[in-house]
């Protein structure tokens, strides 16, 4: 700063050396220009000015020195002046379309979050909340329980006809009583087959423990066995799959399927 002020004390044009350098009172005052905005203006740096004189001016050390304070008027003039300069272009940045788009964003928000607070005031109405105290037990679908049962049931008979051909080897008087249990065995799994499929036809979506926030709204979908969270930020709506438990029914008047 001083080598600066040193520099703009020399009156001759042709031996300045500030002109086009870091120190170019243009590019200063491009600098600070992003400050006007704020209510930074040439007042205010003179004011600075006068301030930083009177501290000065205020010190003992200074105080008993022949022409300090000239000095430091002359400097403190020199910096008021550098931070005063012109700019040659000017700040093109709208803060008002900024402030209103932000604004009107904010508004979309609240406006989504409250309706959505609407939305689960009236499920909490409609159907009845689970208990929250253990998580819920993963339910397998139907396509797995089938597959399972077979499975039983043929290594049921596996085992059934590896002791048959044992039997056969040893007494053939056993072996027409264990043909007749063989004939009734296929029935009796027919039987419990049916029953299972029974029980468990369900409908593919329904209510968990989870509720949805005023941020985020959640379906799953149980023959697929995977949860879509559906949330909203900044007023702008985003979609997201994971594996996890079932939060809300969808249906198309809630607006989430489809």
């Amino acid at each position: 700063m001083v080598d600066t002020v040193i520099k703009n004390l020399d009156t001759e044009e042709k031996r300045r050396t500030d002109t086009g350098g870091d120190f170019d009172p243009i590019r200063l005052g491009r600098a600070h220009a992003n400050l006007r905005p704020y209510g930074f203006v040439s007042a205010l740096w003179e004011k600075m000015g006068e301030t930083i004189i009177d501290v000065v001016l205020g010190q003992e050390a200074v105080r008993d020195l022949p022409g300090a304070g000239q000095a430091w008027v002359v400097l403190t003039a020199c910096l008021v002046d550098q931070l005063r300069a012109e700019t040659t272009s000017k700040p093109t940045a709208s803060h008002q379309q900024e402030y209103e788009a932000a604004s009107l964003a904010a508004q979309k928000l609240l406006l989504m979050r409250s309706h959505i607070q609407q939305r689960n005031q009236q499920e909490d109405q409609n159907y009845p909340q689970n208990s929250t105290s253990s998580p819920p037990k993963p339910r397998h679908s139907l396509c797995n329980c089938h597959l399972e049962k077979w499975l039983t049931s043929t290594f049921i008979l596996a085992i059934t006809a590896t002791w048959l051909i044992t039997i056969w080897c040893i007494d053939r008087k056993v072996v027409s009583i264990l043909w007749g249990l063989l004939l009734v065995l296929p029935c009796w799994l027919f039987q419990c087959l049916n029953q299972s499929n029974s029980k468990h036809t369900e409908p593919l979506v329904s209510i968990g423990s989870r509720k949805s926030t005023p941020d985020r709204a959640v379906v799953m979908d149980r023959m697929g066995g995977r949860t879509v969270e559906v949330g909203m930020e900044g007023g702008r709506g985003s979609a997201r799959g994971s594996q996890g438990s079932i939060n809300r029914p969808a249906t198309p008047s809630n607006g989430i399927m489809g």
